[in-house]
């Protein structure tokens, strides 16, 4: 999707990363810029769209719910199985939305906000 909402063409690359090293995956391709892939919990996808920046997110940090969830979990919350199934439950809702950004011309600077 565009800054204007526009929906894109894409590929959806899955990453890992080993260390701080992306291991590229399986692709998806999202033909209209929307539709849903099924991937672990701990990659993350690049959204690839020509005439874009490449961008990647990932299904748990994107996520505020689940990342507020995990992090807050006690001991005591893995001997509990509702655990387990929120964490399913969450999983199975998230979206991931690409705001995807124009490739700016060769040696043009991208104004940032400081």
């Amino acid at each position: 999707m565009t800054g204007s909402g526009r929906a894109l063409d894409a590929i959806l690359t899955e990453v890992n990363y080993l260390g701080n090293q992306p291991q590229f995956g399986a692709k998806h391709r999202l033909p209209g810029g929307s539709g849903g892939v099924s991937i672990p919990a701990t990659a993350r996808l690049r959204a690839d769209a020509p005439g874009f920046e490449p961008l990647t997110l990932s299904p748990f940090f994107d996520h505020p719910s689940l990342v507020e969830l995990i992090t807050r979990l006690e001991d005591r919350d893995l001997l509990d199985w509702r655990t387990f199934e929120r964490i399913r439950e969450l999983l199975g809702e998230v979206t991931l939305t690409f705001r995807m950004v124009p490739t700016l011309p060769s040696g043009a600077a991208r104004a940032t906000e400081d």
